[in-house]
């Protein structure tokens, strides 16, 4: 932002590439004023600037940033000259506010401007106007807090319509006040400048108590605007300072003072006169009552009531609040400009500048990675094709160095270097599924280590990719390796082997002792190894789950650490193998290998499910990473404590590399993905995906010192060895920073206008839908979202939520994220089907129940889980009852107080699944493996047993039918919960290619066919909400709708790339779907067509449940170890139908009618009501629907 520029700004520079100064609009001895032109914008802009000595000082700086701040948090008013943003260019902060062609109110009165008319009533009531209006920009300031201090003409501008708008807020108390006309001629100083008093006010105008330095305030501008106020009846200022104004004006003639002024009328004489009395206390209240009678004259004066209405101040809105977030910034206000830059995201969580800005700040703070950015502005889809969105999302590329994704977009800017990834070698060697590929990249010496099977591993030359040397060690599969130089160790078996990798001659083996699990036996390939060895040899380092040996030269061989299973396999040796370093569960322990003594850090705060560790070659840091848990943790050996934590990849880390220095790492992930990060700031530099679909970086390798390489913009190299066996040199340029944006602003009236108008507009909105015209409705509000700034403000998205309820959605309009009711560890979480109740399991067992919207505890539930197994949760579709599941002791709670209602024992050993029935009174509990309960919760009984698990529930009618993706039996059954019996039954699909099993019947063909061609798992069910689709998911990655009624299928969505859809949800109206998937999104589809419409959001680790607000308009995910979240979904709607009835809506009436047998028809309407209106009919009458139940033969 701070750019130098040489002098003085003449007239035609173009400052920044952006502001072309026009000229000069006032010159004083502190500061000057020029006009510019903002050429993106097409707007002129006034730039007060001080002059540089004024402001070299540190103390006065501060103080000018202070009184800035000042003036730009006083938001917009119509009678307020808006300060925009503040900008440091040339080393100088500088004020960039409106522009008013009208000049100054002293420019007027001196050129007698201000007087033109009749000088009798018309100029009169001329200066009556524009003392009202300064009365009513000087109220706005004291509403908040802020008194001007220097009100005099020369600080009231004027706009070409008469609009009038008070000035230099703050300034006068900076000590820096630019004029932009000359001084009253009474008070000059002997060099011409203006004379400032005390805290920087203007004598001429000054108050008694600021004339004498004692305490001001409000009552303070009260009396410089009175001198003011006489200053436009004189013409001029005749007393040398302020104190004695008051006397001039008892000694004024009747009548005007001079040729072509007006006439003091009496009662504003009057008024002034109290306004000018000594002492403070004795002056009027406030400005609003001095308005409130200058009004009442105007209208005395002239017949006619005064034509201004008093405004109120705009609503600030997303472009104002991040223009105010830039200049806290530029302020170094850091921790105010993020709460502005909160504020602005919660005003319009799609506002796109505020997205950019407030993206690139949590992503150079580590926040968040450059690829969080990236997916943040492509998130909507109604903006992927606006040049402006295109535009920000270029300068985030070429920050993130990614050159060929901005020339990609095909916007202006700096041509940047294209990042490449290089084939150097194909190695004939490819990742096995074992959970730690065995291979070692030794790039500096152009040689890799790769195990295999038949006890064999191969030592490959990386610049030609071919086998230097096969070194063979027994019959077990290698299944770790390890090469230092040119001393290389092997895991076959239980033995480890140290050769000398030159001459494959093997120095030594010793035995190891692997961990064994109860009732389990040990199987290499799905356990953790690893083994590390000195470049001498003399040390040798082996762990499998949690067990450490050593063998050392010195103390020989020695079981170090024996954690039990589970504890993974991170080990490391220092250079030269003086100390072992393991990762165990939430710390590093250290041995030094010639005592066998042991050392161990501080815990950290989380367990870190270690699974990789890398060493810095100075032996003072260390980087952890997990093989299932993608978050990253840099240790300082020294002190033993964890300094920092990295969060980035999606899933599980393979491989880590660190810089020579230390200072930078490497990471890849099963998400596909390569990233730079920087350890200094924990900021992910660049996230890059340089592998072909399905491949991932098995080992890794820096080169060079990146810190250096970076600072000399050069690129940085890295060597990646593929689970495909190619070795890839990454290239991969620094970036250039991305500049942050100013939002154009608008003038207070214009916004001021604006809110009245979608004022007005809501209310008659409102009154439609009160009278059921939501075709009317739709079209106010419709114009309403249309308008700049309101698109997703507060009322306009209420409003529209509202009336959604009775209009059919046909499109996703935008989606955000909503709360994070938690971003660490969580045992479950819920949301009630009205989408305005969560609740989340914490690990200690606390339940917490928010508002959905809001974030705000609705009250807190301490359920103190008896085992570990996870709490499960369940709402009921209103948000007013709560399940909780310990193992098999269920309990129903009342929210939002918290009071147990019930508890009973099923006697289950564990709870895998926990759901109300649709008519809230029974709970259907998953009692292990594929069994569920149904309880009646007002008695605590058991009522059915079903052999199948309860996936989806839904009304069919008056039946109630339940879904489930069985694997063991490999079908999708839905059954009637009432009766068990089946109602369908899908068989799963076949792997392409394997559609023609074995035919035959009997066990033994089912057996057979299972075997050869065996069926693809099942990801997930959903019913719609009639119970007449079901939705299922499988895991060739593939979405599909089936009819309930027959089984036909309906349509398979094409799958969208990466994602392998699980968890799939139906909206209430059928009409859309939600997913999740292995790439850890949350997607959007058009269940009438299968098409992939949005990504809504991402979690970093996989997704463990979804949750879909029966309207459609919220979801929630959750994640053990990633935390909760809600997302927010905005819909495009529909004029609704002409029509009275809709055939859709018939099962929901039978349905209605059949489980309301005997009673009135009005009984629970208002209940079905409800469920009409989430499922798409909302726009049904009351009295339609009554009639369609009380239609004969019904």
């Amino acid at each position: 932002m701070d750019e130098a520029v040489p002098g003085p700004w003449q007239a035609g520079v173009v400052v920044q590439g952006t502001y072309q100064v026009s000229g000069v609009l006032g010159r004083g001895g502190m500061g000057v004023v020029h006009r510019v032109r903002h050429l993106g914008w097409g707007i002129d802009l006034a730039v007060k600037s001080p002059l540089p000595d004024l402001v070299r000082h540190p103390a006065r700086r501060e103080r000018f940033v202070a009184e800035a701040e000042t003036w730009v948090s006083l938001g917009l008013h119509p009678h307020v000259c808006g300060c925009h943003y503040v900008r440091t260019i040339g080393g100088v902060p500088r004020l960039f506010s409106e522009y008013l062609p009208g000049g100054s109110l002293r420019d007027r009165i001196v050129d007698r401007t201000l007087y033109t008319g009749d000088a009798t009533v018309g100029a009169t009531a001329r200066v009556i106007d524009v003392a009202v209006q300064m009365a009513w920009g000087l109220a706005h300031a004291h509403a908040r807090g802020v008194a001007h201090l220097d009100v005099k003409p020369a600080n009231v501008l004027l706009d070409s319509d008469g609009t009038v708008k008070i000035s230099d807020f703050g300034l006068a108390r900076a000590g820096i006040v630019p004029h932009t006309s000359e001084a009253p001629s009474a008070a000059p100083s002997p060099d011409g400048r203006t004379l400032t008093g005390p805290a920087g006010m203007t004598p001429a105008y000054a108050s008694p108590e600021q004339a004498a330095g004692r305490r001001v305030g409000r009552r303070s501008d009260i009396y410089s605007y009175a001198v003011s106020v006489l200053e436009m009846f004189l013409g001029d200022v005749v007393w040398a300072v302020g104190p004695v104004a008051g006397e001039t004006l008892r000694l004024l003639p009747a009548g005007p003072v001079g040729r072509g002024l007006p006439a003091l009328p009496p009662s504003v004489a009057v008024l002034l006169a109290r306004c000018l009395r000594p002492d403070p206390a004795d002056r009027p209240a406030s400005m609003r009552e001095v308005a409130a009678e200058l009004a009442g004259t105007y209208e005395e004066l002239t017949g006619s009531p005064y034509p201004r209405a008093e405004p109120r101040p705009a609503d600030v809105r997303a472009d104002e609040l991040n223009n105010r977030a830039l200049s806290l910034l530029d302020l170094g206000r850091a921790t105010e400009a993020d709460a502005a830059f909160d504020a602005a995201a919660e005003a319009d969580p799609r506002h796109v500048v505020t997205l950019y800005n407030r993206g690139l700040r949590r992503w150079r703070r580590a926040e968040i990675t450059d690829e969080d950015v990236v997916r943040g502005l492509e998130a909507d889809p109604a903006h992927t094709d606006d040049a402006g969105v295109r535009r920000l999302l270029a300068h985030v590329h070429r920050e993130r160095g990614d050159g060929a994704s901005a020339d990609a977009l095909h916007e202006p800017g700096p041509t940047a270097p294209r990042p490449t990834a290089e084939p150097v070698a194909q190695l004939d060697w490819r990742a096995s599924l074992a959970l730690t590929a065995p291979v070692r990249l030794a790039a500096a010496h152009d040689t890799a280590l790769t195990g295999g099977e038949g006890g064999t591993a191969r030592l490959w030359d990386l610049t030609t990719g071919r086998c230097q040397r096969t070194l063979t060690v027994g019959r077990h599969p290698v299944i770790a390796v390890d090469l230092d130089h040119r001393t290389c160790a092997l895991l076959s078996g239980d033995t480890v082997h140290v050769l000398d990798a030159d001459t494959g001659r093997e120095r030594y083996a010793w035995t190891v002792r692997p961990p064994t699990r109860a009732g389990a036996p040990h199987v290499p390939l799905l356990d953790h190894h690893a083994v590390r060895v000195a470049a001498d040899g003399a040390v040798c380092l082996y762990a499998a789950d949690g067990t450490v040996e050593l063998w050392s030269a010195a103390i020989g061989h020695t079981v170090l650490h024996r954690a039990g299973w589970g504890r993974g396999a991170a080990i490391g040796l220092t250079p030269g193998g003086r100390f072992a370093v393991f990762a165990d569960h939430d710390r590093l322990r250290l041995w030094d290998t010639t005592t066998g003594e042991s050392h161990e850090t501080q815990p950290c705060a989380e367990p870190m499910a270690p699974g990789l560790l890398v060493l810095a070659a100075d032996g003072r840091s260390a980087v952890t990473g997990g093989h299932f848990v993608g978050t990253l943790r840099l240790w300082n050996l020294t002190t033993g404590r964890c300094v920092r934590t990295l969060r980035g990849h999606r899933g599980g880390v393979l491989a880590l590399a660190l810089s020579r220095d230390g200072h930078h790492l490497l990471s890849s992930g099963t998400d596909g993905t390569v990233r730079l990060w920087d350890l200094a700031t924990g900021r992910c530099l660049r996230t890059t995906a340089p592998l072909p679909d399905g491949h991932y970086a098995v080992d890794l390798h820096l080169s060079g010192e990146i810190r250096h390489t970076l600072a000399r913009g050069e690129p940085w190299r890295a060597l990646l060895l593929g689970s495909d066996g190619a070795l890839r040199r990454l290239t991969l340029p620094p970036g250039t920073p991305a500049p942050l944006r100013l939002s154009r602003p608008r003038p207070a009236v214009e916004l001021t206008r604006a809110d009245a108008h979608v004022t007005e507009q809501l209310k008659l909105a409102d009154d439609a839908l009160s009278g059921g015209r939501h075709r009317a409705a739709l079209a106010l509000l419709t114009k309403v979202r249309a308008t700049p700034g309101y698109e997703r403000a507060p009322g306009p998205l209420a409003a529209w939520r509202t009336l959604a309820r009775h209009a059919p959605r046909t499109a996703l309009r935008a989606a955000w994220p909503g709360i994070t009711p938690s971003t660490g560890q969580v045992q479950s979480a819920a949301l009630s089907a009205d989408g305005t109740v969560a609740a989340v399991c914490h690990p200690n067992g606390n339940v917490d129940v928010l508002d959905a919207a809001t974030g705000s505890r609705r009250g807190r539930i301490p359920v103190s889980p008896r085992t570990g197994e996870p709490v499960r949760l369940a709402l009921d579709a209103a948000g007013d009852r709560l399940l909780t599941a310990e193992r098999g002791r269920i309990s129903l709670w009342s929210l939002p107080d918290g009071a147990r209602l019930r508890a009973f024992d099923t006697g289950a050993r564990h709870t895998d699944s926990l759901r109300f029935s649709p008519d809230s009174g029974h709970a259907l509990i998953g009692a292990g493996g594929y069994q569920t309960e149904l309880w009646d919760l007002r008695t605590g009984t058991l009522v059915r047993t079903l052999k199948q698990r309860a996936e989806s529930v839904a009304w069919h009618g008056p039946r109630v039918l339940v879904a489930t993706a069985d694997n063991l039996l490999h079908h999708v059954a839905v059954t009637d919960l009432a009766t068990g019996e089946p109602a369908l039954r899908l068989e799963a699909p076949r792997p392409p290619g394997r559609e023609t099993p074995p035919t035959g019947d009997g066990p033994f063909f089912m057996l057979l066919r299972d075997l050869t061609h065996p069926p693809l798992e099942w990801r997930g069910v959903a019913l719609s909400g009639d119970g007449r689709q079901v939705l299922t998911s499988d895991a060739n990655g593939e979405l599909r709708l089936w009819n309930v009624a027959d089984g036909a299928l309906v349509r398979a969505f094409p799958p969208a790339r990466g994602h392998s859809p699980a968890l799939p949800l139906l909206t209430g109206d059928g009409r859309f779907a939600l997913s999740t998937g292995r790439d850890f999104t949350i997607r959007l589809w058009d269940a009438s067509t299968g098409r992939h419409l949005a990504r809504i959001g991402h979690h970093r680790q996989p997704i463990e449940g979804l949750a879909l607000a029966r309207d459609g308009r919220r979801a929630l995910s959750w994640s053990h170890v990633d935390g909760v979240r809600v997302w927010e979904l905005d819909w495009e709607l529909a004029p609704p139908p002409d029509t009275e009835w809709d055939e859709a809506a018939t099962p929901y009436i039978d349905g209605f009618r059949a489980r309301h047998t005997g009673l009135c028809p009005d009984a629970g309407l208002d209940a079905l009501m409800d469920l009409l209106r989430d499922t798409g009919h909302g726009w049904l009458h009351r009295d339609a629907v009554r009639a369609r139940l009380e239609a004969p033969g019904a």
